[in-house]
């Protein structure tokens, strides 16, 4: 039997749901399905529950693999999909309709469209609720009518739309390999590729809602700041407002504890967040107050905080915070300067992959022994390749004294770089 669409669910520990999940796919008046499960090395019973259920319905199929997040899953099963258009479910979710992937699936089908969404609901322990996902288009769009993606410009709930398996395959269109905000950066690349989609006025998706958060770790705030990072960046380059400014809002708004929580652990987190900041083009937000600070709200909660001594000091546990957001990645740095400043720098950028310490430098070399590092004179300044010399020093003064020194030297001045505690130069 040939698949019209094929229903890829990433399974982890999803035992109290999965079961509810494929008895709504097996509903379906749409029978020409492949229910593909890939179990994400499940330790609470899952992977037999699909197990059994696969015993009575041959079109379920189960894939086994280490634990590496949902991206993967999906893209694995996407590998081995099959039909007309692929659906990425959850595994705790179920469709509100047995008409459903009926009605989406000849709808995309009679209008030749490469994506297709359904109508969005949400389930709160057992209170199931609309959820109007579409704004304003909800109601000025006809059914099956084409909506060019620009005047949509959103990054959420790609659960909510059936995809052209071909259109993915042919544009390599998969997901991040990270163990979240994987799902926002793929949908903004299907939908910008293909330029347009339509909604089926059918209840369609019920999301299952989860108040718990749980611990998020310096791995999972690095996770969330890189697929933020990647949509700031595509938002920018192929001119897209709205989402650019929904991206920071993200970042301003939802996700500021995560933000500051990953932080305790891993000053990484913090140069991801620097480069969040570099990546905003100000002119296109709207709240005067952030584009006059020109400061994402996480980061600026950390410099006020270490400024006055409070929580977010402990958060980098760093007095002085390296530029990273004034350096380009891989590049080579020398830095001046062996003092405080100067010793926290060098921590901060042993901790780092963002850019390589090739020199480090201070007047008073011949006076300063470390054995973890040999601090040269100034004069081998010329001696060694390198991109930027970053400035550590925290009285302005004498930073303005070194930079004057340095152009005489013939340092061009793009290539000096000072920031402490948010003062540039």
């Amino acid at each position: 039997m040939k698949s019209r669409v094929s229903i890829i669910i990433p399974v982890c520990n999803k035992s109290a749901y999965i079961r509810t999940c494929i008895q709504s796919i097996q509903g379906q008046s749409l029978k020409e399905l492949e229910i593909i499960c890939v179990d994400d090395e499940s330790t609470d019973g899952s992977a037999e529950i699909l197990e059994e259920l696969g015993r009575s319905d041959p079109r379920i199929r189960l894939i086994r693999q280490k634990n590496q997040g949902p991206g993967a899953a999906r893209n694995r099963g996407l590998e081995a999909a099959t039909g007309e258009y692929v659906h990425f479910m959850d595994a705790d979710d179920y469709y509100m309709s047995g008409m459903a992937l009926e009605r989406l699936y000849h709808a995309a089908v009679n209008a030749a469209i490469k994506i297709v969404g359904g109508l969005f609901y949400h389930d709160d322990a057992g209170c199931v609720s609309f959820q109007n996902i579409y704004g304003e288009l909800a109601g000025q769009a006809e059914e099956g009518e084409k909506i060019l993606y620009n005047r949509y410009q959103y990054d959420f709930y790609q659960y909510n739309f059936l995809y052209e398996r071909e259109f993915l395959k042919r544009n390599h269109l998969g997901f991040p390999l990270r163990r979240i905000y994987e799902d926002p950066p793929f949908m903004v690349r299907a939908m910008t590729l293909a330029e347009e989609f339509c909604i089926v006025k059918e209840p369609f998706y019920c999301y299952r809602w989860s108040h718990a958060r749980g611990v998020f770790s310096a791995a999972k705030a690095a996770d969330l700041l890189d697929g933020l990072l990647e949509n700031l960046n595509f938002s920018a380059e192929h001119g897209q407002k709205k989402l650019h400014r929904i991206t920071c809002s993200r970042i301003n708004e939802m996700y500021v504890s995560e933000i500051l929580c990953g932080m305790k652990d891993d000053v990484r987190v913090l140069q991801r967040l620097l480069n969040l900041n570099e990546a905003v083009k100000w002119e296109w937000l709207e709240e005067k107050e952030a584009v006059q600070a020109r400061m994402l709200k996480p980061l600026e909660i950390l410099m006020n905080s270490i400024r006055t001594g409070s929580m977010a000091a402990e958060i980098a546990n760093r007095r002085f915070l390296f530029p990273f957001q004034r350096v380009r990645a891989g590049s080579r740095i020398a830095l001046y300067g062996a003092g405080l400043v100067g010793r926290e720098y060098y921590d901060q950028l042993m901790l780092s992959e963002h850019c390589e310490l090739v020199l480090w430098i201070d007047k008073n070399a011949e006076q300063i022994h470390r054995d973890d590092y040999d601090i040269r004179g100034i004069h081998e300044l010329h001696l060694v390749q390198w991109d930027y010399i970053v400035i550590a020093l925290a009285d302005l003064e004498i930073a303005l004294a070194v930079w004057d020194d340095l152009l005489r030297m013939d340092v061009p001045k793009e290539k000096i770089v000072w920031s402490v505690m948010g003062n540039r130069r």
